[in-house]
């Protein structure tokens, strides 16, 4: 997986986060082991265009810092993104420092290839795990991982363990939870003898003899 280069300035403290936002940056923090933590701002636009990558939520980013003609670069993820959830804008992101060289913990995404012959008979296809948990090098995480449903029938279903090997990646989502389920369609069930024999009966309107 490439990296991602993004253009960062720093920022004090003491700056207007609102300001910023005005001006079209995003403030964040860059979060690091082998560094200090640096506030910095990094542009909206090229932000918002970043994660529309293949990469999503794992993307790696080269944040470009350039100080009076000296130019550095951290490698990083995204930690945490702030969004108000009317407009959009991006309020503030949190990027941690990783190596190429250390395996981290993410999250990956699960996507279904194919059309399960149990919903074609009417079954439902429940999404119970939507994302798994994975150990691996930054440059080895996958985009997503595809489960293949074609041969998924009624009461079938696809466990954690059912999920391809992928060369250095390390599942470590729990092997018998289960990813999704073809469950049979609810009935509206048969009232029973006995519910019957408890209706209570309709008087009815003639007058008695």
């Amino acid at each position: 997986m490439d990296s991602i280069a993004l253009a960062a300035t720093r920022r004090e403290i003491t700056n207007s986060k609102q300001g910023l936002r005005r001006e079209g940056f995003t403030p964040g923090v860059l979060y690091s082991r082998d560094i200090d933590s640096i506030p910095l701002a990094v542009s909206a636009k090229e932000f918002g265009k970043s994660l529309t990558t293949g990469a999503g939520a794992n993307a790696i980013y080269s944040l470009v810092f350039s100080d009076g003609g000296k130019e550095e670069s951290h490698l990083a993820m995204v930690k945490e993104i702030q969004k108000n959830s009317i407009t959009g804008e991006f309020i503030h992101v949190d990027f941690h420092g990783i190596s190429l060289a250390e395996k981290i913990h993410t999250k990956v995404p699960v996507v279904t290839a194919g059309e399960a012959p149990g919903v074609k008979e009417g079954g439902i296809l429940q999404h119970n795990l939507r994302e798994i948990e994975v150990e691996c090098l930054p440059t080895k995480i996958p985009e997503h991982i595809s489960v293949d449903i074609s041969g998924l029938g009624l009461g079938g279903q696809v466990n954690v363990r059912d999920l391809p090997q992928l060369e250095g990646v390390q599942i470590l989502t729990d092997a018998d939870d289960v990813i999704l389920s073809v469950s049979a369609p609810r009935t509206e069930a048969e009232p029973t003898a006995e519910a019957e024999a408890a209706e209570p009966e309709v008087a009815g309107d003639g007058e008695a003899e």
